[in-house]
């Protein structure tokens, strides 16, 4: 994500002055990011396949948001439904985290044990 905000992409207006190079390291990180967004999406759904429809419902939004909306890339509407992921990806990573609750990281109990030099 940091990398995506480190690069700028081609302006809309059309005769604007950019970078081709760092248009084209922006379009590769959001790539990797959407791909790497849609594969923690899936791997949840398949995770939390056991869940009812309706709890599983914003995984399935998210999932065929992110999935399809960059297939518009090359139509009119596409700055539209760019912003339209994004919200979507929000609201999801927002409802995670609100589902964790406060303190849902405890390093000093994760089953996997304490951070290397973590002391609990």
């Amino acid at each position: 994500m940091f990398a995506v905000s480190a690069f700028s992409a081609k302006s809309w207006e059309e005769n604007a002055p950019f970078g081709e190079r760092e248009d084209f390291l922006h379009s590769l990180f959001a790539g990797v990011m959407g791909f790497c967004f849609v594969v923690a999406m899936v791997t949840l759904i398949v995770v939390r396949r056991h869940r009812s429809v309706r709890a599983a419902l914003p995984d399935w939004v998210a999932l065929v948001v992110t999935a399809t909306v960059p297939l518009t890339a090359s139509t009119g509407v596409w700055g539209l439904l760019q912003r339209v992921m994004f919200v979507v990806a929000a609201c999801w990573y927002a409802r995670e985290a609100w589902l964790a609750g406060p303190g849902a990281v405890d390093v000093a109990r994760d089953p996997v044990g304490p951070l290397p030099g973590h002391r609990p």
